[in-house]
C-alpha cells in the first residue's frame, strides 16, 4: 500500500502556506491579530487568586509575521497586564485571528515556549475544541 502525499504528515508551515494564507488572502481578512490568553494576579499571589486577561500584541499583515511576533514577545517575557509593577502577566495561550475574529492558529505557551497546535479543518471543528477546552478549564 502507498500513501498518498495528502496522508502524510504536514508540518504548520506548510498548512499556513498552502491553505491558511491564500484562503485569507482570497477573503481580505488582513490584518492578522495576535493576542495572548493568560491569567493576571499580584507578584506574591497564587494564582487561585489571579483573574483570565487576553491582551493584544499587536497587528500583522502575514501569518509568519504574526507567529514571529507572537514567539518574540513570549520568549522575551514582556507581556504585562498593565502599568502596574505589581500584577504579573501568566500567559497560557497565543492567538492569531483574523480581522473578523476568525480563528487561524493558536498554541499553548510552556516555558517561554509556544507549542502551535495544528490549524482546524472547520467552524465546526475550532467550536468543538473550544467547548471541550472549556470544560476541562472548568474541571480544574
Amino acid at each position: 500500500m502507498t500513501l498518498s502525499r495528502h496522508d502524510t504528515f504536514r508540518s504548520i508551515g506548510q498548512i499556513l502556506a498552502a491553505d491558511v494564507l491564500p484562503a485569507l488572502c482570497r477573503a481580505e481578512r488582513l490584518p492578522l491579530r495576535v493576542t495572548c490568553l493568560g491569567t493576571v494576579n499580584d507578584d506574591g499571589g497564587d494564582d487561585a487568586d489571579g483573574f483570565d486577561r487576553t491582551l493584544l500584541l499587536g497587528e500583522c499583515p502575514s501569518p509568519e509575521e504574526a507567529m514571529d511576533l507572537a514567539i518574540l514577545r513570549v520568549s522575551r517575557g514582556d507581556i504585562h497586564a498593565g502599568r502596574d509593577d505589581a500584577l504579573r502577566f501568566r500567559p497560557r495561550i497565543a492567538v492569531i485571528q483574523d480581522s473578523e475574529y476568525g480563528l487561524v492558529l493558536a498554541g499553548e505557551i510552556r516555558a517561554g515556549i509556544i507549542l502551535w497546535r495544528q490549524p482546524v479543518a472547520s467552524d465546526a471543528e475550532a467550536r468543538r475544541i473550544v467547548t471541550e477546552a472549556s470544560r476541562l478549564r472548568g474541571m480544574a
